[in-house]
């Protein structure tokens, strides 16, 4: 059985950064390998950012999804910038919260 969609609640949460990049290549793999789609949270904008549609979730409201096609940071006002080229799937969203 190969699944079509796969959840993934926090999965790299309680890794240090290099764990969690490994796990988020791996996750990403299986996902393409699969031709499965995959939705995951996280508070992370390392991992938001490797995501093709990111809703964010504020105020207990989900907000409009964006359409992400680089990087993810965050400047010392809070405020979030995309910056990059990077090709990303679009089988893949994310929900940063």
């Amino acid at each position: 059985v190969r699944p079509r969609l796969l959840l993934a609640d926090e999965p790299t949460g309680q890794l240090d950064s290099a764990t969690a990049l490994l796990v988020m290549d791996r996750l990403l793999e299986t996902v393409r390998e699969l031709g499965a789609a995959v939705v995951v949270s996280t508070h992370d904008p390392r991992i938001a950012s490797r995501f093709a549609d990111v809703w964010r979730m504020a105020g207990g409201q989900l907000t409009t999804p964006e359409r992400l096609v680089g990087t993810l940071a965050h400047d010392s006002s809070g405020a979030i910038s995309v910056t990059g080229s990077e090709s990303i799937s679009p089988s893949s969203a994310v929900l940063e919260v």
